[in-house]
C-alpha cells in the first residue's frame, strides 16, 4: 500500500511500522497519511530510495478527517475555493458544472481539476465523459463540504440548482430530487417544497414508492420550518401521496389512515357507525340518480378545483379497494364507491372517472344487480377509449 503510493517497490520497515500504529488497519488513513508525509516532505524520494526524517516529531492529526484537512490546506486559497464548488455540486461531478457555479467566472477550473488529480483528490468518473470527475473517497468530499462556513455553502448550492434548473429546463422531473436537495441546502423553503412535491409525484409515477415516501416525508418536515407554504389543502395531497405510496407497498392499514385523512380534508369524513354510513349512502345514491335521470354532470372550475377533485375521487377509489380487502361492511364500500363517483364526474373524461366508473359497474355486479354493473362498465369502457383515442 504505502509502497504504490511512493511510487517504489519497498519501503523501509521503520515507516511500515510508524504508519500501521497509527492506522489500525484502515486502507484509506494509511494512503492518506503516506501521502500527506510526502507533501509535507517528512519523507522523500530519490534516486528510487525513500528519505525518512524524524517522523516522532511529527505534529500530523492522528484522526484521518485531520489528515485529509492538512492535506487540503496545503491547497491554495483559490484552489480550494475550486474544490469546495465541486464539493457542493456532489461526490461526482463535470468540469462545467463546477466552472459554470463557480463565484469566480475567472477560475482557473481545469488547471485545479489537473492539480487534483495530481495530488489523488479526485479521479476521472467515466472513460467515455472527458471533464466528469468523483472524489476518491467519500470523506474527501465530506471533509471539504464540512471546511465551508454555513453561508458559503447556501451560496454554492443555489447557484448549483439555479444552473441545474437552467441545463435541464426541458426535462426537469427526473431530477427533481436533486434539485429539492441543493434548494434545501440553499435554505429556500418554497423552492425546496416544490421540488420535494414534484420528486415525490415522479417517484410515484416511477414505481419507486418508497422514495415517493422519503419525499413526501420531507416536504412536510420542511413545511414545520416554513408553516405559511404549506396550506392544509396542500398538506391533504402531500397525506394522500403518503396512502398512495404505502398502498402499492401492501401497507393497506397505513394507506387506509393517510387515505381517510386526505378525503377529511379534501372533501369530508368517512362515517363511521352503520348508522351515518347508510344516511351518507342514501344522500350520494339520490346525488347519483339525479345525475343519471337528467344528465348533470357539474365540472369542477380552475385547476386546483380540479386537481383536488381528481385526489380526492382517487382517494375515495382506492380506499373502496382496502376496504373490501378488509372485509368491510357491503355499505361502506357502496358509500366509497359512490361518493368518489359523484366526486369523480367534476372531473369530465378523466382516466380517475374512468377508473371509478369501472368500479361501480364491479359494485353493481358484486351487489347482484347485473344490468346496472353492465351500464357503468360500457361507461367506463367509452371513457378509456376516448381518452386514449
Amino acid at each position: 500500500m504505502c509502497s504504490s503510493d511512493l511510487g517504489i517497490n519497498t519501503v523501509p520497515t521503520q515507516l511500515l511500522t510508524w504508519v500501521k500504529k497509527r492506522v489500525a488497519g484502515h486502507p484509506f488513513f494509511a494512503r492518506e497519511l503516506v501521502r500527506a508525509l510526502r507533501e509535507t516532505q517528512a519523507v522523500s524520494i530519490r534516486d528510487g530510495r525513500i528519505e525518512v526524517g524524524n517522523l516522532d516529531s511529527l505534529s500530523l492529526p492522528m484522526t484521518v478527517e485531520g489528515i485529509i484537512s492538512s492535506r487540503l490546506n496545503q491547497l491554495t486559497a483559490p484552489q480550494q475555493l475550486t474544490l469546495k464548488v465541486a464539493a457542493v455540486v456532489g461526490r461526482v461531478f463535470s468540469e462545467q458544472t463546477v466552472r459554470d457555479t463557480h463565484p469566480l467566472p475567472e477560475a482557473d477550473v481545469a488547471k485545479h481539476l489537473e492539480t487534483f488529480t495530481h495530488h489523488s483528490i479526485i479521479t476521472p468518473h467515466d472513460a467515455n465523459t472527458r471533464d466528469t470527475y468523483a472524489f476518491r473517497h467519500v470523506l474527501l468530499r465530506d471533509v471539504t463540504y464540512d471546511q465551508m462556513p454555513r453561508n458559503q455553502r447556501r451560496t454554492l448550492h443555489r447557484a448549483v440548482a439555479a444552473w441545474l434548473e437552467r441545463q435541464h429546463a426541458d426535462q426537469l422531473a427526473p431530477i427533481a430530487s436533486l434539485l429539492a436537495f441543493h434548494w434545501q441546502r440553499a435554505e429556500v423553503p418554497e423552492s425546496s417544497l416544490r421540488w420535494l412535491e414534484a420528486a415525490a409525484e415522479h417517484a410515484l409515477r416511477s414505481g419507486t414508492f418508497a422514495e415517493a415516501i422519503a419525499n413526501y416525508q420531507q416536504a412536510m418536515s420542511t413545511s414545520l420550518v416554513a408553516p405559511a407554504l404549506a396550506s392544509p389543502r396542500r398538506k391533504a395531497h402531500w397525506t394522500m401521496g403518503l396512502g398512495m405510496a404505502a398502498y402499492f407497498l401492501g401497507d393497506f392499514q397505513t394507506s387506509r389512515l393517510r387515505l381517510e385523512e386526505a378525503v377529511h380534508e379534501l372533501d369530508r369524513a368517512v362515517p363511521i357507525s352503520r348508522r351515518e354510513t347508510l344516511f351518507a349512502l342514501l344522500r350520494e345514491a339520490i346525488q347519483q340518480a339525479g345525475n343519471r335521470l337528467i344528465n348533470r354532470q357539474r365540472i369542477a372550475s380552475g385547476t386546483s378545483q380540479l386537481k383536488d377533485s381528481i385526489a380526492t375521487s382517487e382517494c375515495y377509489r382506492s380506499l373502496s379497494q382496502i376496504y373490501f380487502l378488509q372485509g368491510e361492511p357491503a355499505e361502506r364500500l357502496a358509500y366509497l364507491t359512490l361518493r368518489g363517483l359523484n366526486v369523480g364526474e367534476r372531473t369530465g373524461s378523466s382516466a380517475t372517472l374512468a377508473r371509478t366508473l369501472a368500479n361501480m359497474g364491479a359494485l353493481m355486479s358484486f351487489l347482484g344487480l347485473k344490468a346496472w354493473g353492465a351500464w357503468y362498465g360500457m361507461r367506463a369502457d367509452r371513457k378509456s377509449t376516448r381518452l386514449n383515442s
